[in-house]
Formats: C-alpha cells, sequence, structure tokens
C-alpha cells in the first residue's frame, strides 16, 4: 500500500461471516461480518488488529 511517498506492507485475507465464532475472538467495538451485510461490506470493509 502506498500512499503519497509513503509505502506499507500489509496482509490482505478473505473470511467469511462466521470468521470471530470460529476463531474464538470478541468483538471489542463496531459488528461482525453478516451474510446481511456481505453485499455492502465488499468494499471498504476493514478489521483493524
Amino acid at each position: 500500500m502506498s500512499y503519497n511517498d509513503l509505502k506499507a506492507d500489509i496482509s490482505l485475507f478473505t473470511i467469511g461471516d462466521e470468521y470471530f465464532e470460529t476463531m474464538g475472538l470478541t468483538l471489542l467495538d463496531g459488528r461482525t461480518f453478516t451474510r446481511e451485510t456481505e453485499k455492502t461490506d465488499n468494499q471498504n470493509s476493514i478489521i483493524v488488529n
């Protein structure tokens, strides 16, 4: 990823709607991905870890 002259390495993973439950994770803020929001979440959606 780059912005102006700044560059950063990123990792990109495609996940399913049961990712948090499968991994045993607890969401601290926001919402998880669901089948209902899949069509609207397919752009500009991120998980920050």
